[in-house]
């Protein structure tokens, strides 16, 4: 549209500046070419949010479990939190000594200490 104006005065006036009309006409055609541009991206945006938009939030593909999931720490997972007994809450049947050995957790490596270094 504005390239027809810039064409009308052209023709149609006589004192028109010198490197006007083909100024004009180079910003009026790149205009043209950021808005095509821009259409295209936003035809791109608009298909991609009609897609996204019908689906679930999200999708479990399949979930296996086991004793041991060693997928649990990629998966950011949290597996059932057990209550610790307390001495109150141990059965009577359970002598405390069974228990307790078999609550403790494994025995860690002592490792020797360094000595200072003296200067």
């Amino acid at each position: 549209m504005t390239a027809l104006y810039v064409l009308g005065i052209l023709v149609f006036k006589d004192d028109v500046a010198t490197g006007w009309p083909s100024l004009t006409l180079l910003m009026s055609g790149m205009f043209f070419v950021v808005c095509l541009v821009l259409a295209l991206l936003s035809e791109y945006v608009v298909q991609i949010h009609t897609r996204v938009i019908h689906r679930p939030p999200y999708v479990i593909a399949s979930e296996h479990r086991s004793q041991t999931l060693s997928r649990e720490k990629r998966l950011n997972v949290v597996g059932p939190q057990v209550p610790s007994a307390t001495p109150a809450a141990v059965s009577s049947s359970e002598s405390g000594a069974e228990s307790m050995e078999a609550k403790a957790p494994p025995a860690r490596r002592k490792l020797p200490r360094r000595k200072a270094a003296q200067p």
